[in-house]
């Protein structure tokens, strides 16, 4: 039997306090979140667990949310990715939805209710996947 999503495991990386705890309010019940502020601390934390899901700030002081993506998936870590950033149009990101399991970008501020509803379909998809390998 599968769990339910909301015992899925997801990993906040942003460099922004307050987005850290809007986000632990936004998806309270939807998952089990884990915040990080810094990359450094999130992909030790991954690499001792992986998530089911990671949503990355794209823009962060030191290592960038691509440059935690890079590192992850170099040590064999597949989780999915969902970027939030507040620069959608930056050139980077134009490419990234649908290459190392980037889900989809969602744009800083977001919508309470469309960010739930992202998270729930990306941990969806994420337990599609590994159901049929």
């Amino acid at each position: 039997m599968t769990k339910p999503l909301s015992d899925a495991v997801v990993f906040a990386v942003d460099d922004e306090e307050a987005i850290l705890a809007l986000l632990q309010r936004v998806l309270k019940g939807v998952c089990r979140l884990e915040t990080f502020s810094n990359t450094d601390a999130a992909f030790a934390a991954a690499k001792a667990s992986p998530p089911d899901l990671f949503l990355l700030d794209y823009r962060m002081p030191g290592r960038t949310g691509a440059e935690l993506l890079a590192a992850l998936r170099a040590s064999g870590i597949k989780s999915p990715v969902v970027f939030l950033t507040a620069y959608p149009e930056e050139e980077g990101l134009k490419n990234a939805v649908g290459a190392d399991d980037v889900l989809w970008i969602s744009a800083k501020p977001f919508d309470a209710a469309h960010l739930k509803s992202q998270v729930s379909m990306a941990l969806s998809l994420a337990r599609l996947r590994t159901t049929r390998l």
